[in-house]
């Protein structure tokens, strides 16, 4: 019983080239969800990303900065109903009043 065994040496060992990776190819929906992970790294479009300078400005934080006055002249000049008894803030009732509107939605 012999065996063999067969030695290489180590230089050749260094100039052998390495067979070429196989690539495989991706389903569609391997490339789908490729694209939807992507999309999620990016964020929204372009056009609806802020800027790092633009502040966010919220519509209640905004009712929050009006004077008393101007808010119940809203309210009044609106008809708007305001319900005292809510847990949420008069600026805050306003601004979801205000949202309903489609004209505050769409400034076309």
């Amino acid at each position: 019983m012999t065996s063999r065994t067969t030695k290489t040496n180590p230089k050749q060992r260094s100039t052998r080239k390495s067979q070429p990776a196989v690539r495989k190819t991706k389903s569609r929906t391997e490339r789908a969800v490729d694209r939807e992970e992507t999309e999620e790294e990016e964020g929204p479009p372009s056009s609806r990303r802020m800027s790092p300078t633009t502040p966010v400005r919220r519509l209640d934080a905004i009712l929050r900065a009006l004077p008393d006055k101007e808010l119940r002249a809203l309210i009044d000049r609106m008809g708007i109903r305001v319900d005292a008894k809510k847990r949420i803030d008069e600026p805050a009732q306003v601004a979801r009043a205000l949202l309903r509107l489609p004209d505050l939605r769409e400034p076309s």
